[in-house]
């Protein structure tokens, strides 16, 4: 901070004005120099306004260039503030995000760890539930005509047919015969035969293309291998 003087008062009696001279008690001044008195105080005169003009200007400056150095340090600080404020922020910032990612992967991990210890377990009781619900719907009277009408209609060829049920089912779908070629078209032939390895709710169908394994062991192994994939799947996710 400058330490400046608003008013400058700095020329004093610079020079002798006149010679006294005494005449019997009396001053006496010569004519000609009461006249160069009178010029010289003139140019004095102008020599103070001129010195005071150019104190003036010198402060006014000087007022200037501290008001300039002033806001330049001003603005100079608080940029400076505002980067270190920045630069604090970004690294709290980036500390915080650090500790984030390290919680996530521990997540992350034990996700993974349990996932692994669960699969197993997971795949045996989901086995052993759809085996009971296959066996609590094959005891539904209409079940095997859905079994058997679905397993027909994945039949790409399906011109001669042969289907093989339970000993206990086998006049049931005899009964139903006529109504499966009604509602499947392409079948021009469809024999129904009983097997013994069959339980209920179970059937095999043959055509010259080749067969569809509809009994619940395939079916439960067939709804196994889809929840091991789908376990898998969500391993790897």
């Amino acid at each position: 901070m400058f330490r400046l003087y608003k008013e400058v008062e700095f020329l004093p009696e610079l020079f002798l004005v006149g010679e006294e001279e005494q005449d019997d008690g009396k001053m006496v001044v010569k004519e000609e120099e009461r006249e160069n008195e009178d010029k010289f105080q003139e140019e004095r005169s102008l020599i103070i306004e001129e010195a005071k003009r150019k104190a003036q200007e010198i402060l006014e400056e000087a007022e200037s260039k501290r008001k300039e150095i002033e806001d330049r340090a001003r603005r100079e600080g608080l940029e400076e503030g505002r980067r270190i404020g920045r630069e604090e922020v970004h690294k709290e910032w980036q500390e915080k995000v650090a500790v984030w990612e390290q919680e996530l992967l521990e997540i992350y991990n034990y996700r993974e760890e349990m996932i692994e210890k669960m699969k197993e377990p997971l795949l045996e009781l989901s086995f052993v539930i759809a085996r009971k619900i296959i066996e609590r719907e094959v005891e539904r009277e209409p079940f095997i005509e859905r079994l058997v009408e679905k397993a027909l209609k994945k039949l790409s060829n399906r011109g001669r047919v042969v289907l093989r049920v339970s000993e206990e089912e086998y006049n049931l779908v005899r009964e139903i015969r006529e109504e499966l070629m009604r509602k499947i078209d392409g079948i021009d032939y469809l024999e129904i035969q009983e097997d013994h390895r069959l339980k209920r709710g179970e059937c095999l169908i043959e055509t010259a293309f080749g067969s569809i394994d509809a009994r619940i062991d395939t079916q439960l192994e067939n709804i196994k291998e889809e929840l091991f994939q789908v376990l898998e799947e969500g391993t790897s996710a």
